[in-house]
């Protein structure tokens, strides 16, 4: 099989799993994208003209599917960078309940009279 053909096999299926991702925990997801993109850069370098008509569609192919990747793997990343400011959010709130007079001013808290 030609180096087009895999690659084009590999990003479809990448695709195919970033649109069942609740499927899998996102530990899975990402390391299955890392293990895509590791892949991907071994059929690239691969990848070596002439080509044939049937690889010039597939490389065709091959670009529309990579859009449609990007824009699953932004929207991915979007939903993990929400719910880390989430969490953070939550800490912060947190810590304001356990000890909601952490950030006043003052030393020691005591209060001197200036009056003889």
């Amino acid at each position: 099989m030609s180096a087009v053909k895999e690659l084009y096999q590999a990003t479809h299926q990448m695709v195919s799993q970033f649109k069942q991702a609740k499927q899998y925990s996102r530990d899975e997801l990402v390391s299955i994208f890392e293990d895509f993109v590791s892949q991907r850069d071994q059929l690239m370098k691969n990848i070596q003209g002439p080509y044939t008509d049937e690889e010039k569609q597939l490389g065709k192919l091959i670009i529309k599917l990579d859009q449609e990747l990007k824009a699953l793997a932004t929207n991915y990343l979007g939903n993990i960078q929400h719910d880390i400011s989430l969490v953070s959010k939550k800490k912060q709130s947190n810590k304001k309940y356990i000890n909601p007079y952490s950030n006043l001013y003052g030393i020691d808290g005591s209060f001197i009279d200036k009056k003889n």
